[in-house]
């Protein structure tokens, strides 16, 4: 029929295919919930230091996250998906931590955490990552240089990642 449906494509797809495919192609756009989470081992040294875990969430600049790694294409929510009517408003969102607006400021606080922690230089850690997430992991290993935490990655397929993740064999 010369009809196709592609449902997920991502900003930078759409706009090409708009551009190379003018007026044969209908891209329509609308909210989709998904999220991108972070997960830390509280059984685990440094992490199960409340201190820690507040400074590496205080320490990523989650609107650059949106900005660079989703193309723009993103809302900023918390555990309840932005377009939702339980989701919190902005005004509530911008108190948790690492959801303020100025990153310097949250970045000053989080190597405070840490040197309060125990760890003023920082530390180094190692970061499980189910492949097909290296976006996120890289931009993350970067978020977390920015306060002193060294955190390559080790990437694992679907199985293994989710036996880890069982297992709670991950920092």
């Amino acid at each position: 029929t010369g009809q196709i449906n592609i449902h997920g494509v991502n900003v930078l797809v759409a706009e090409d295919l708009q551009k190379n495919m003018a007026g044969t192609v209908n891209i329509e756009e609308g909210a989709n919930i998904g999220w991108s989470t972070v997960n830390m081992n509280a059984g685990r040294k440094p992490f199960d230091d409340l201190r820690v875990r507040k400074a590496l969430s205080l320490a990523i600049d989650r609107r650059g996250y949106i900005k660079a790694i989703m193309q723009g294409a993103g809302r900023l929510g918390g555990y309840v998906p932005p377009n939702s009517p339980f989701a919190l408003s902005e005004s509530e969102l911008v108190k948790l931590p690492g959801y303020g607006t100025d990153i310097e400021a949250n970045r000053k606080e989080a190597k405070r955490l840490l040197a309060e922690a125990g760890y003023p230089n920082g530390f180094d850690s190692k970061m499980t990552v189910r492949k097909g997430s290296e976006d996120l992991a890289v931009y993350l290993t970067d978020q977390f240089k920015q306060v002193g935490i060294n955190a390559p990655m080790q990437i694992l397929d679907s199985g293994p990642a989710y036996d880890a993740a069982v297992k709670r064999e991950f920092d």
